[in-house]
């Protein structure tokens, strides 16, 4: 479930290369004024990228906001509405507006920006590095680009490169990035990430553990690093980690799923049911909250109810293949037809990168199905 790692990161000692990011002495001397500088720009609000889900009340409003929302007239407009619609999981919608906007302004750099980091919040690296190329272009035409713009096309183009499984250039550009600001907490979570998933243990500890130590208490550190633990093996480390973050924000669903996937693989469906119970009062479409509970449901053998969950998440994220790959164990619970089993493995084997345990499991039933 790989949004259990929440976004909304070689290590964050080295320092970066000057001709990457255009820095001034100032600058480069003094990290910490880049960092300060980003209150002072028109689109500072860029860190609400950054946030956690909003809860249920919180989302409600956003979504009668948005439903009041008249024609958007201007660029930076077009951004506050699709930072909306993406705080809400409304990617598509905010890719939307984005594009709409990008049509009426081609050579707004902070609307493509915007529009690239939703391809890779889509999962889309193509998209969002052919983008990311017609920046590179617009920069090369500017004398003297604006540094603090400069940072943010360096952490979405390291975004796209890890995306696209390039990667040693995306630790390289995250690395840099911690090296000009030590408190970039995303930095931090997207190298991290990307040592996880590589299978260095240790060494994804490692970064994440010092982001931790340099940017403060950030909830998607604590997150990550109970994540890390539960990937060794170390449950109850791993427990002590995502209880640390909902002690610091009782909403933070992040670690309120992961804590409940830790009591179902421990056995404690109470505790677990628990967990989600808050997790989907506070945001009932949250997708990994939802792909639990169908779980949970399957293993009370409550069939019929975790198909109707596991559709509901299939509904949310088409492209979603767990909540796919559980919907196919119910429907063989319910002795469901041969017909819709094979299209819910073919799409899996269609959506899942090869590599993926998901990939070869739909693979391995769909060879075992008797040909129909």
């Amino acid at each position: 479930m790989k949004a259990l790692f929440w976004l909304s990161m070689v290590i964050a000692c080295s320092g970066p290369k000057k001709d990457n990011l255009g820095l001034d002495d100032g600058i480069s001397k003094d990290p910490n004024r880049l960092a300060k500088s980003m209150i002072l720009d028109p689109v500072a609000d860029w860190k609400l990228m950054f946030t956690p889900s909003p809860d249920r009340a919180h989302r409600d409003k956003i979504k009668s906001r948005l439903e009041k929302w008249g024609k958007v007239s201007s660029p930076a407009e077009a951004m506050q509405k699709a930072r909306l619609e993406s705080a809400i999981g409304s990617y598509s919608a905010s890719e939307d507006t984005l594009k709409h906007a990008v049509r009426s302004y081609p050579n707004h750099l902070d609307l493509k920006l915007e529009l690239a980091l939703v391809y890779s919040r889509k999962g889309n690296a193509e998209s969002s590095l052919a983008l990311l190329t017609e920046i590179r272009v617009l920069l090369d035409e500017i004398t003297y680009p604006d540094k603090v713009f400069l940072f943010k096309y360096r952490y979405c183009l390291g975004l796209a490169y890890l995306d696209k499984r390039d990667v040693a250039k995306g630790q390289d550009i995250m690395s840099q990035l911690v090296g000009i600001d030590s408190t970039f907490a995303p930095a931090y979570v997207a190298l991290a990430l990307s040592y996880l998933n590589s299978g260095k243990i240790s060494t994804a500890d490692f970064v994440a553990k010092r982001g931790l130590e340099r940017s403060g208490e950030n909830l998607a550190l604590l997150n990550l690093i109970g994540t890390i633990a539960r990937r060794n093996g170390r449950l109850d480390e791993a427990l002590e980690w995502y209880a640390k973050a909902i002690n610091i924000n009782s909403k933070f669903i992040p670690s309120l799923v992961n804590r409940a996937a830790i009591g179902l693989e421990k056995g404690d469906a109470e505790s677990a049911e628990k967990d989600l119970q808050v997790a989907l009062q506070l945001d009932s479409e949250h997708v990994d909250a939802l792909n639990l509970q169908g779980v949970l449901l399957i293993q009370k053998k409550n069939y019929e109810r975790a198909r109707s969950v596991l559709a509901r998440v299939i509904e949310i994220d088409p492209n979603n293949v767990d909540a796919r790959f559980n919907l196919a164990l119910t429907l063989e619970a319910l002795a469901g037809g041969s017909t819709e089993l094979k299209r819910l493995y073919q799409e899996i084997l269609q959506l899942a990168p090869p590599s993926s345990s998901v990939y070869g499991k739909a693979d391995q039933r769909l060879a075992e199905m008797r040909p129909f």
